[in-house]
């Protein structure tokens, strides 16, 4: 029988993409590129040290430290080790006070008790509040190696060093000054001379005597370990890589129990007008609360809302009712067209609209209030006022006229849109609101990338998400392939297993970091919440998705490295006032309001690509 005319080419085209879903789907199982040994992962030195002796050199290190005398109990044996090993003592006390001391032996159990003796004798050690037991933490780092700068180290002491990794020994006669690797890190000394010029200090030094070519300059690497707790108690131990220690495989419950400590961040951080502070930075203890940007607080409300709607927390819905608040504030009617926008710098924007109504839309499903359903059907009009007839949008109303203007913002907007869109056809069964999302969702998939000249897929997570979400409706397979098409352009950009070159990079994207800069914790959390969308996705067609899985796992884990819990946050002042946030980087440890927001979205996202507690 002769097929119906077009029906050939019909066929075909599905075939077609049924076989591009396929591939796509294999090449996430299938294992990545082959990278050359020198970017494989590096090693944390081990120097025969085992858990059974960095856990008595700690304790013996406590008692030192507490005037108590060290039992003469056989030691490990590599504890008796190390004659002439230099060993560093640091206790760390509230508000990030510390006092650093240094010793050699006979062996690493000497070092460490002459070291403790040092500190407690100090009198830093009391005018620092640091002679209270159950308020310390010791941390012990030994010097595994060292290396001669030259010809001098103004040439290539910071080119050559990995921060964090690498620290710094200044030595002249017999005066000797360091900068711990991990204090590059806890004080931010990731300048060439402020950390050249500290390690002189440290040696009773003029600042610059690391430009005369008398003083010798060296790079150094220690194995650093810390107690646990304030107190040492049971004499747990955490290693740590760049000051930090490296968390272990995510679990459902630690994924959960970090994002309720992001929630209660935002909380924290929360004036009474409902709004949120932009940025908390911990070494000058400042919120910074004049600047602010609508855009970022329904960012950050949509993630409060998502969190009460897993935690019925009634602390968090007050904090979210007043941000709802806060953001219907900044809704403004338009009564001659019948519609309604977020009014941001003199005009209306279309992505700060859009997720206007994203965050009213998670609220009236949340709560079943109807107050805001004006407002919601009022916004949705807005968004197809300000789509063309090729399903892309004019990104700014001004002076009640639709403009085009160039920026690099608005690139974003279509995917935020038709995030925006399903969601509201799901609340009204409007077939216009669908057909202005199908019409959107062409163009996000056949011609947005073009006009971006972009020979790859925007790492959008709203476009990843809303394609998840409209396929669910369409059933149409090409949503289906774009929205993994999304995630496969993330996942090459993902610092993986087989490419990460350095421990604490995993899982990292690696946007940015052709430029010298480490992976930046913000662009991990949107590209993670791309993942998860097409992690559901897979799952939901019954297709493999363990590649999808294993790349979502990664950055999970480099989320949570990056939050400041009570482990990880000894260094800084107001501890506090930072536990539950992300830092943006290894080297940055501000804590802005984005970076929180789309980490908390992006953990609820995860929970099913993690593992249980069983």
């Amino acid at each position: 029988m002769t097929p119906p005319p077009g029906q050939s080419a019909r066929t075909g085209r599905w075939a077609g993409i049924i076989s591009r879903l396929i591939a796509l789907l294999l090449c996430g199982v299938l294992p990545g590129q082959d990278f050359s040994p020198k970017d494989r992962p590096e090693e944390i030195p081990s120097q025969s040290l085992t858990p059974l002796d960095k856990a008595f050199l700690l304790r013996h290190a406590r008692a030192a430290l507490c005037g108590e005398d060290v039992k003469r109990g056989k030691a490990p044996p590599n504890c008796s080790k190390g004659s002439g090993q230099e060993v560093f003592v640091t206790v760390y006390g509230p508000d990030a006070a510390s006092l650093r001391t240094r010793a050699a032996g006979g062996s690493f159990a000497d070092a460490v008790r002459r070291a403790a003796v040092q500190a407690r004798v100090d009198p830093a050690f009391v005018n620092s509040g640091l002679d209270k037991p159950d308020r310390v933490r010791i941390k012990i780092d030994v010097l595994a190696a060292r290396e001669l700068l030259f010809p001098h180290p103004s040439l290539n002491v910071v080119l050559e060093m990995a921060p964090g990794l690498d620290g710094v020994e200044a030595r002249k006669g017999d005066a000797k000054g360091y900068v711990l690797p991990g204090e590059i890190i806890a004080k931010q000394l990731t300048g060439r001379s402020r950390l050249l010029e500290t390690a002189c200090t440290d040696a009773g030094l003029p600042a610059d005597a690391w430009q005369s070519l008398n003083t010798e300059v060296l790079r150094i690497r220690t194995i650093a370990f810390m107690e646990s707790c304030a107190g040492g108690t049971g004499g747990e131990y955490v290693d740590l890589y760049r000051a930090v220690p490296l968390p272990g495989k995510p679990t459902r419950s630690l994924v959960d129990s970090a994002a309720l400590a992001a929630g209660r961040w935002l909380m924290s951080a929360q004036s009474d007008d409902g709004s949120f502070a932009s940025f908390y930075a911990p070494f000058d203890n400042h919120y910074e609360r004049k600047v602010y940007n609508v855009v970022r607080h329904a960012e950050a409300t949509l993630a409060l809302l998502e969190l009460c709607r897993k935690t019925k927390d009634e602390k968090l819905w007050g904090a979210a009712r007043q941000a709802v608040k806060f953001l219907a504030r900044h809704i403004v009617a338009d009564k001659p067209e019948e519609f309604c926008y977020i009014y941001e710098n003199v005009f209306g924007r279309l992505g700060p609209s859009a997720l206007a109504l994203l965050v009213l839309l998670e609220h009236r499903a949340v709560t079943e209030d109807t107050k805001y359903d004006d407002r919601i059907r009022a916004l949705g009009r807005f968004l197809r006022y300000m789509q063309k007839e090729d399903g892309s949008f004019f990104p700014i109303y001004e002076f009640k006229k639709r403009v085009d203007r160039p920026d690099v913002a608005h690139r974003i907007y279509p995917g935020q849109a038709l995030l925006a869109l399903v969601r509201l056809y799901r609340f009204t069964n409007d077939e216009a609101v669908l057909d202005a999302a199908l019409r959107c969702a062409d163009y996000v998939m056949n011609r947005r990338d073009a006009d971006l000249r972009r020979k790859e897929p925007l790492e959008d997570p709203w476009a990843a998400i809303g394609l998840c979400e409209l396929h669910a409706i369409s059933g149409d397979l090409a949503h289906a392939e774009y929205c993994l098409n999304i995630a496969e352009a993330i996942r090459r950009r993902v610092f993986g297993r087989d490419r990460t070159p350095f421990l604490d990079y995993l899982g990292g994207s690696d946007h940015g970091t052709d430029t010298g800069n480490p992976p930046n914790v913000t662009a991990t959390a949107v590209r993670l919440r791309a993942m998860n969308a097409a992690c559901a996705l897979a799952r939901r067609m019954k297709v493999p998705s363990e590649g999808y899985d294993r790349t979502a796992r990664d950055m999970v884990q480099f989320l949570l490295r990056n939050q400041f819990t009570v482990v990880n946050s000894y260094y800084v002042p107001h501890a506090e006032r930072c536990l539950g946030g992300f830092r943006l980087s290894f080297i940055e440890h501000k804590i802005e309001l984005e970076c929180v927001a789309h980490s908390l979205s992006a953990l609820l996202g995860a929970t099913g690509q993690v593992a249980g507690d069983g």
